[in-house]
């Protein structure tokens, strides 16, 4: 399986990422969601904007196999390193969600 962390990177996420100064948090997102989800099969990186709320964030949208609480406890496991490594504003700059296969 291809390495999540060496995956390949949109320019426009690229962008987005430098314009808002998180582009030194991409990469250890992407080693934190292989670290956590093991049954990750890939990632998918999109600029998102909400119109009512003119937030922008990047989303990794992440497909993994498993059962519903092992899933449960790696997103719980990402979710508590993420926050104990970056800071705020900037991790709400990076999201990540994922669904089940």
């Amino acid at each position: 399986m291809p390495s999540i962390v060496k995956a390949a990177i949109a320019p426009e996420v690229q962008g987005f990422c430098r314009r808002v100064g998180v582009e030194q948090y991409l990469p250890r997102a992407l080693a934190l969601i292989e670290e956590s989800f093991p049954s990750a099969s890939g990632v998918d990186l999109e600029v998102v904007n909400d119109p009512e709320t003119r937030e922008e964030w990047v989303a990794l949208g992440v497909a993994v196999a498993g059962d519903t609480e092992e899933t449960l406890d790696a997103y719980d496991a990402y979710t508590d390193r993420w926050v104990a490594e970056v800071p705020w504003p900037q991790r709400s700059k990076i999201r990540l969600f994922y669904y089940m296969k």
